[in-house]
């Protein structure tokens, strides 16, 4: 998905990775000092370091692992509100939830009374075109949906550190890039599609 729509390899008049919003937007949000770093403090901007078993992993890293930015009480009491039947607000876990930028990132919302989780996938590009916009989404659920019916899920077959590496590499090589699969080895993304 990455490699198939990189389309911001310039930054400034300079060339750099096919996908340049990947890297740039990591290390323009990273404030940690070398000392937090070298401690192993996750960074804000994070692919993850694990595959997870639901959304709720995911909410649970970003409590552990980032401490709040900017403090916000909610005089809403989420038990009570679920004793009287109604879907609980939680603003603080949103709040909170949106100042951790995954790649992949969970979130926690209500429309209209109705509560709803979902995982945003924010390594889709916004464009350039509509067309491609458009083309980018379909792939990507196209993917999930072959994925979804595969015998054998991908994370059983695949490190954490593939995927990861894979992300990357596609980021920076765009289409002559060298992505690993399970059952096939080191292949192209064009290739990758294909099959």
């Amino acid at each position: 998905q990455v490699a198939l729509g990189a389309n911001s390899p310039f930054l400034l008049g300079k060339a750099l990775w096919h996908e340049t919003r990947i890297p740039l937007f990591e290390q323009a949000t990273d404030t940690r000092p070398d000392e937090l770093k070298n401690q192993g403090v996750r960074p804000r901007v994070w692919f993850g370091e694990r595959w997870i078993t639901s959304i709720f992993d995911l909410f649970e890293e970003n409590v552990r692992y980032f401490p709040g930015l900017l403090p916000e009480t909610c005089p809403e009491d989420p038990m009570e509100v679920l004793a009287d039947g109604r879907a609980p607000s939680l603003r603080e876990l949103r709040l909170h939830n949106g100042t951790v930028w995954r790649w992949n990132r969970p979130v926690y919302d209500v429309v209209d009374g109705v509560p709803h989780l979902r995982v945003e996938n924010r390594v889709l590009p916004a464009g350039p075109t509509v067309v491609d916009l458009i083309a980018n989404a379909m792939f990507f659920y196209g993917a999930q949906r072959a994925l979804v019916n595969e015998d054998r899920p991908l994370w059983t077959q695949m490190s954490f550190q593939a995927a990861e590496e894979n992300m990357y590499a596609a980021a920076k090589h765009g289409l002559t890039a060298q992505l690993y699969w399970p059952g096939i080895g080191w292949i192209p993304p064009d290739e990758l599609v294909l099959r």
